[in-house]
């Protein structure tokens, strides 16, 4: 198994029998500024601080990559709700300086069989540092 990374109990991986890995990593970093009027000039920016960090990224959940997407997409939503800061790591990397929750999850189920039976979710998944 190829570990891809991971968040807390959330594994990221790829073996010859299940896939679970994400696409769409987005980062956000930036800056707190605040502008301030000069009379008859242009403004003056001055920085105040720092940002937290965030990140955006897609996992697609789906039943002939072994793994079963309403299973999986539970443990990602009692993950979330746990509010438990974990960094987030991309090959052995952290991606933000601190260790981060999941604000907020979007799902979207994009095949459902006969008797309810689920074989793609689309999640979508924030996180944001967190002390």
């Amino acid at each position: 198994m190829a570990m891809v990374g991971r968040f807390g109990s959330l594994r990221f991986s790829v073996s010859s029998d299940r896939v679970l890995t994400f696409n769409n990593l987005k980062i956000t970093r930036g800056m707190k500024t605040t502008e301030h009027d000069v009379p008859w000039y242009k403004g003056r920016l001055e920085v105040t601080g720092e940002n937290l960090d965030s990140a955006t990224l897609d996992i697609c959940l789906r039943a002939d990559l072994g793994v079963s997407p309403k299973k999986q997409a539970e443990n990602i939503r009692q993950l979330m709700h746990q509010k438990t800061a974990n960094y987030l790591v991309v090959g052995g990397h952290k991606l933000m300086d601190r260790r981060c929750i999941i604000t907020d999850m979007s799902e979207t189920w994009n095949y459902v069989y006969r008797n309810g039976k689920v074989y793609e979710i689309q999640v979508s998944l924030t996180f944001k540092e967190y002390n």
